[in-house]
């Protein structure tokens, strides 16, 4: 069975779930939840590799999934804001990364698909990803 990326997305914008399950699909496996509960349950059993939060969602208040997603061991967080509310937070201190919501769907998946290609995510279950020279991103299973 081929290794691929965990990637949850969280948040209640139907047409920004599907866009982005659809751009990452081709090299991870993506779930979408639009509620902090079903997010919470996906995050326990499931344990994603990254999470891509709206932390503005009528469910509850997304800082506390910030808050759990932060204390969980290599487990990368993208914060989903428009790039005005980004500037003002200090996402990096914590280790959260700000991905600017009014961005278009390829970018996003650009900044999520660079950082975990960066091998930030090296475990036993996780793929190392790489970029050919044409730029597509290409899954490699981990070598140690």
């Amino acid at each position: 069975m081929e290794r691929r990326w965990r990637i949850l997305v969280v948040d209640e914008d139907r047409h920004f779930q599907l866009a982005l399950a659809s751009a990452l699909e081709d090299w991870a496996t993506v779930r979408i939840a639009d509620t902090l509960e079903t997010a919470r349950r996906l995050i326990d059993a499931w344990e994603p590799h990254a999470v891509i939060l709206d932390p503005v969602l009528r469910t509850g208040d997304g800082l506390d999934l910030l808050r759990l997603c932060a204390g969980k061991r290599n487990l990368s967080v993208f914060c989903s804001l428009p790039q005005r509310f980004l500037a003002s937070l200090r996402l990096p201190a914590y280790g959260i990364r700000g991905i600017p919501r009014n961005s278009s769907v390829r970018a996003i998946v650009e900044q999520i698909t660079g950082h975990l290609a960066q091998g930030t995510r090296e475990t036993d279950d996780c793929p190392v990803e790489r970029r050919e020279p044409a730029g597509t991103l290409v899954s490699r299973p981990l070598q140690r």
